[in-house]
């Protein structure tokens, strides 16, 4: 009866189906790898959308400050501030810059930082991708992209420019 049972088991599975037990775990160990990169790409890509919206709104917040008439680098610690941690060693990280600037505007003036000139102010930022960093099939890349904002904005009060020029276009 025991042998019966095996032999109905096995006429169950079908013929030519007994080498085939390891298959869907061969597929699962080929294919795992993939699936799991392409969701790290995922969570990667939204992080990097994010440090964007970050890096933007610093920007346009440290302008913010510099068109109601603050200095240097008071604009340059507004931005700090904004940027949720993301721009804290900007003095010695080479791979985040703030630089801001005063252009003159179409006015009898001559000089930048009187009231409706432009202030700007732009951050660049290095963002690595971590995901490419796992090091899968061997294999550890070191992939990032430059992330840029410049906002500009004119100036409600006048102020001393330490820099002139246009950065923003």
């Amino acid at each position: 009866m025991v042998r019966d049972r095996a032999k109905t088991n096995q006429m169950a599975r079908g013929p030519g189906r007994r080498g085939e037990r390891g298959q869907a775990l061969m597929e699962f160990a080929l294919l795992a790898p993939l699936v799991f990169l392409f969701l790290f790409l995922v969570v990667d890509l939204g992080i990097a959308i994010n440090r964007s919206i970050v890096i933007s709104h610093a920007a346009r917040e440290a302008a913010r400050s510099g068109a109601v008439g603050a200095e240097e680098a008071d604009i340059v610690q507004e931005a700090i501030d904004q940027s949720q941690g993301l721009l804290a060693d900007h003095e010695t990280d080479p791979d985040v810059d703030i630089a801001v600037s005063w252009a003159d505007g179409p006015d009898s003036n001559t000089g930048a930082g009187d009231p409706g000139d432009a202030v700007q102010v732009k951050i660049s930022y290095q963002y690595d991708l971590w995901s490419v960093k796992m090091p899968f099939f061997g294999l550890a890349l070191d992939v990032g992209f430059p992330l840029t904002s410049c906002a500009d904005m004119r100036q409600e009060m006048g102020s001393t420019p330490t820099t002139e020029g246009d950065i923003c276009h």
